[in-house]
C-alpha cells in the first residue's frame, strides 16, 4: 500500500526513510557512508536544505531536513537517484 501524499509547505521540517531493496545493505563500506554523508550534503547545499539530524544504518538511512520552498517530495526522489548513483560507482 502506497503512503499518503506528503503535505508540503514553505517552512516545514520532513523526516526521510530510505531503506534498500529486501532491506539489502546500502553501505557496505565505512567508505560507501562517508560517500552518502558528502553527498547528503552537497545535495542539500544546492536545494538549499537544512539538514536538522541524520542516522546511518547499513541497510536504511533517515534525516530530518527542512526546506525553505516546495516540491520537497520531488527533489528528495532526486536525492535518491544521486546517492544511487554514487554509492554504483563506489562498487565499480
Amino acid at each position: 500500500m502506497a503512503r499518503k501524499p506528503r503535505i508540503e509547505f514553505a517552512g516545514a521540517c520532513y523526516h526521510v526513510l530510505n531503506r534498500g531493496n529486501y532491506r539489502r545493505d546500502l553501505f557496505e563500506t565505512a567508505g560507501a557512508a562517508q560517500a552518502f554523508v558528502d553527498c547528503l550534503g552537497e545535495t542539500c547545499e544546492r536545494m538549499g536544505w537544512q539538514v536538522h539530524a541524520y542516522c546511518l544504518l547499513r541497510n536504511h538511512y533517515h534525516f530530518g531536513a527542512g526546506d525553505a520552498a516546495r516540491k520537497f517530495s520531488e527533489r528528495c526522489a532526486l536525492v535518491a537517484e544521486h546517492v544511487r548513483q554514487s554509492l554504483q560507482s563506489l562498487s565499480r
